[in-house]
């Protein structure tokens, strides 16, 4: 519309008129502040008011929203109505009133830079005024023409609407912060709540998305987990981009750093009011999430500990190692949320697949073998990397990492692995369960076939021994001393058939006393070597003393012992006959040295056999340090035998006392 320009006088009744009427305006919209109404209303009517006043042109509030983008919060006869977001580019109106921060009029768009903007609009002509709070450009009142140039107390007219605005603002801002003050409160308390009732941090996390949400300022919010390096932190100036300012905020427990909220602001800089509450915000998260995070690990240890538990019964019942390792995997693979988890065995011909669980590769698959010369090995599962990774590979297919691999050692020497395939989806995290218990179960069950198997062998061994030694004896009987007594009793029935006839019986008496005297010699030495009388009954000392007397090589004794329960001395003695032959007649040793000595405690016999032969003792082959192995530990002892070849054979053998002793109470 077109006004005349004459300038009124102030004593003019228009003018009067006029003020009045402004008046009334400012005092409604302060009435409706008064009275709590919604902000959308008071805009409103501010909106409609200074239209009012400006006799019907129409008049636009706006609110700057990013760094080239405003936002139209109230309207009375605009081009645009509410909500309705506007992009701006410099040199523009809107750009100018933000810069320079006063009053910008337009007269005639067609020469403006935005002229095209203006023309969608139909707009010829207007007047911006910014509304100013505590120095920041909080948007403008925007009064605009379809005709042309807008009177000139245009922008006196507005500025006091945009004065009382400022007023608006900062009360509504005020009544909102209050009202946000309650609403962070309960969301802070709310959200520690799920630290009690959550069974996942999901929820809490969702909760600590959706309340950043409802923050001012906040235009999006995302929980990103750590490790997260391509988003600064908050306070750095370069988060702050042009176009899309972010922020960040870690939420940490007390561990570790475990994610962060990613916030995208509408303007720089967010406000700070809403920089602080996302900063309690993500505190109170950390806390949550440490104690979900807790109260799961405490569970999943419980259950780690029963299916621990359920396995080392199988073990102790004696189940077989087939049965035992299928539940192995079985109670692993539930504990990673159902991740495919395959137990490898090392057997004569390399690694063969033992059980697999949630996994397609079959029970007896055998795995190529890695190539022993490129793995440098170490003692124990540390020194096993290469071979896991290699196993892995082998079983999961592609690179070492689309697996774990834990390797099951029996004394130091790699017997198996266990290997798993986290899910993509799984909550449970490989390292954080205790793998290596269930690695020493799946060892313990080795351990313990390996065990039995070698206690049946030495069981068959020890029946093989007795029945090859009663045998020998029959042997020695039959063709000794028995054939000795045979020809005593035929030679004294000679000797009474001749003295019926009166013939001479000296001969044949002598003859026959001769065949009973060697018969008896004879078994004598049976007997002896079977349990020698000097071990009977003078002991251990007495017993291996008697039996180096006529060796041919020197042998050298350290023997410092008393009498033993009668079980420890006849197992030392075979102990030190045995070496001491081997050492002889297989090593041939030129000194040979014998000690023995009782323990600190008095509970065990070291017996140690030590010669300087060839060495490379090995009681793998089958010579006489199997059953001599077999001997001693069936008497509850333990048998070391250091022989490099070259060397000479140290032997050492440790014997209990106790379980001697009750088994000669028990005879």
């Amino acid at each position: 519309m077109n006004r005349p320009e004459t300038p009124i006088p102030d004593h003019d009744p228009e003018r009067l008129r006029r003020l009045a009427s402004e008046g009334r305006s400012l005092r409604d919209i302060a009435d409706l502040v008064a009275q709590a109404s919604r902000t959308e209303d008071v805009f409103q009517l501010a909106a409609v008011e200074a239209s009012r006043q400006l006799d019907g042109d129409a008049v636009t509030i706006t609110r700057y929203t990013a760094i080239d983008e405003l936002e139209v919060v109230a309207t009375h006869a605009g081009p645009t109505p509410p909500g309705t977001r506007i992009k701006y580019g410099p040199g523009t109106l809107p750009h100018q009133v933000r810069q320079q921060k006063r009053s910008v009029r337009v007269d005639d768009y067609r020469v403006e830079l935005d002229a095209a903007l203006a023309e969608q609009y139909g707009l010829r002509a207007s007047v911006s005024v910014p509304v100013n709070i505590e120095g920041t450009v909080w948007g403008a009142f925007t009064a605009t023409s379809l005709t042309g140039p807008l009177p000139r107390y245009t922008e006196d007219r507005l500025e006091s609407f945009a004065h009382l605005v400022v007023t608006t603002i900062a009360n509504i801002e005020a009544r909102d912060e209050l009202r946000a003050l309650v609403q962070h409160d309960l969301a802070l308390r709310l959200l520690a709540e799920q630290s009690v009732e959550a069974t996942s941090s999901k929820t809490a996390l969702k909760m600590t998305a959706d309340y950043a949400l409802t923050l001012r300022g906040v235009a999006r919010a995302t929980i990103l987990p750590h490790p997260m390096t391509l988003l600064p932190h908050p306070q750095s100036p370069a988060s702050m981009a042009e176009d899309h300012p972010s922020l960040t905020y870690p939420i940490q427990t007390p561990e570790r750093t475990w994610g962060y909220l990613k916030i995208e602001a509408q303007a720089n800089p967010l406000p700070d009011t809403t920089d602080a509450r996302l900063r309690s915000l993500v505190q109170v998260a950390g806390r949550v999430v440490s104690a979900i995070l807790t109260r799961l690990h405490l569970r999943h240890l419980a259950e780690e500990q029963a299916a621990l538990r359920r396995i080392a019964e199988l073990i102790a019942t004696g189940v077989a190692p087939s049965d035992v390792f299928p539940s192995i995997a079985a109670e692993l693979s539930r504990l990673l949320d159902d991740s495919p988890v395959v137990i490898v065995r090392f057997d004569a011909d390399g690694p063969v697949i033992a059980a697999a669980c949630q996994s397609r590769i079959a029970v007896g698959t055998r795995l190529p073998v890695a190539d022993e010369s490129a793995v440098e090995r170490s003692p124990g599962r540390s020194g096993h990397a290469a071979e896991m990774n290699s196993i892995t590979r082998s079983v999961f297919g592609g690179g070492a990492e689309t697996g774990v691999g834990v390797p099951v050692t029996v004394a130091d020497q790699l017997s198996g692995a266990l290997v798993i395939a986290p899910r993509p989806d799984s909550t449970a995290d490989p390292a954080e369960t205790h793998l290596d218990a269930f690695a020493d179960l799946a060892a313990a069950t080795i351990a313990n076939a390996r065990t039995t198997e070698a206690l049946i062998a030495s069981r068959e061994r020890m029946v093989k021994a007795a029945n090859d030694a009663r045998r020998q004896l029959q042997r020695d009987v039959h063709d000794g001393a028995q054939q000795r007594l045979v020809h005593t009793i035929l030679a004294l029935k000679l000797a009474r058939d001749h003295g019926a006839h009166g013939i001479s019986t000296a001969a044949l008496i002598q003859e026959a006393l001769t065949h009973a005297e060697e018969a008896n010699r004879q078994l004598r030495d049976l007997v002896r070597g079977i349990l020698p009388v000097a071990l009977t009954r003078g002991g251990l000392v007495a017993g291996i003393e008697s039996f180096v007397a006529d060796l041919p090589v020197p042998v050298t004794l350290h023997l410092m012992v008393p009498r033993l329960p009668a079980a420890v001395e006849v197992t030392g003695y075979f102990t030190a006959a045995e070496a001491i032959t081997n050492a002889i007649k297989h090593a041939h040793a030129e000194r040979v040295g014998v000690s023995a000595r009782l323990s600190v405690a008095g509970d065990e016999l070291h017996l140690r056999v030590r010669d300087d032969g060839v060495g490379g003792a090995d009681p793998d082959m089958g010579t006489g340090l199997t059953g001599l192995t077999d001997r001693i530990e069936a008497a509850g002892g333990t048998i070391t035998i250091t022989s490099p070849p070259g060397s000479g054979t140290d032997l050492h053998v440790t014997l209990p006392l106790s379980s001697a002793s009750q088994h000669d109470r028990e005879r």
